[in-house]
């Protein structure tokens, strides 16, 4: 797996040689996977792994936060935890739903960190089929079938050539940990 998402960087320019790329952890299968395979590739594309998480879940604080596993692994930590109070009142004030005010308020994070670092998602290839079938039942045009855009600005997402199924073997074969991060509540 690490050759297809090695050959999917390149062929969508994610990252320079010299680059920082901030990986955002939630402690789900698909970031830990995500963490890993950046840094097993790092060397390859001569780069420099980060992880910043800002997550609400106990059980994946603990994980990403408080491991030996996770001190050992990520190296430069860099975490914020945005309480769920936060996205409430967020969201009220400028009128969106939970989850549009936690992807924002994620994404603001995210960027506040580093204005020079590559700021890779976890998204993969069944996040890009909802997306694009979400845009088709909403009456998008064209543009909006195209799905999630590999790169978009500073923000990357190396893992949209990648199967669920696929990163769920990987952790399982490495017996790298991973929490189930349950949907924002409204």
């Amino acid at each position: 797996m690490n050759d297809s998402v090695l050959r999917f960087i390149r062929k969508y320019r994610m990252v320079s040689p010299g680059d920082t790329v901030i990986c955002a952890l939630s402690g789900g299968k698909d970031s830990m996977a995500l963490l890993h395979i950046l840094l097993e590739l790092q060397d390859s594309l001569g780069i420099t792994v980060a992880a910043a998480t800002s997550i609400t879940s106990c059980a994946a604080r603990k994980l990403c936060g408080i491991s030996s596993l996770w001190r050992h692994t990520a190296g430069a930590v860099m975490s914020r935890c945005h309480r769920q109070r936060r996205c409430g009142s967020y969201a009220a004030a400028h009128k969106i739903g939970i989850e549009d005010a936690a992807r924002r308020l994620r994404y603001a994070f995210l960027e506040h960190l580093s204005p020079d670092a590559k700021i890779a998602t976890a998204h993969q290839a069944q996040d890009n089929l909802e997306t694009m079938l979400m845009h088709l039942v909403r009456g998008c045009r064209l543009h909006g079938l195209s799905g999630i855009a590999p790169v978009r600005g500073r923000i990357i997402r190396p893992l949209l050539c990648t199967e669920p199924a696929e990163l769920l073997s990987y952790l399982e074969a490495r017996g790298i940990p991973h929490v189930r991060i349950p949907p924002i509540r409204k």
